[in-house]
C-alpha cells in the first residue's frame, strides 16, 4: 500500500496492473492520470518502477509530451 499525491491510500498491486491494462488498451489519458497519482519515490519494488517508468514515457510518446522529464 502507498499514498498517492493526493494522500489517498491504494494497493500497488493493483494499481501497476491497471496502469498495465489503461496502457494495453491505449486508454491514455486514463492511463496518464493514474501516472500522475503516483508519486515514482514511493515505490520500492524495482519491477513496479520499471512498470511505472514505461507507463509513462508510453504516455508521454503517444500524448507528445517528449518535454518533460521522465522520472
Amino acid at each position: 500500500m502507498i499514498r498517492t499525491k493526493s494522500n489517498v491510500q491504494i494497493n500497488l498491486n493493483n494499481a501497476m496492473h491497471l496502469l498495465t491494462e489503461l496502457i494495453e488498451n491505449e486508454e491514455w489519458h486514463n492511463a496518464r492520470a493514474w501516472v500522475n497519482k503516483i508519486p515514482f519515490d514511493s515505490i520500492e519494488s524495482d519491477e513496479y518502477r520499471g512498470t511505472y517508468l514505461w507507463a509513462k514515457a508510453k504516455c508521454l510518446d503517444f500524448l507528445g509530451e517528449h518535454r518533460h522529464n521522465i522520472s
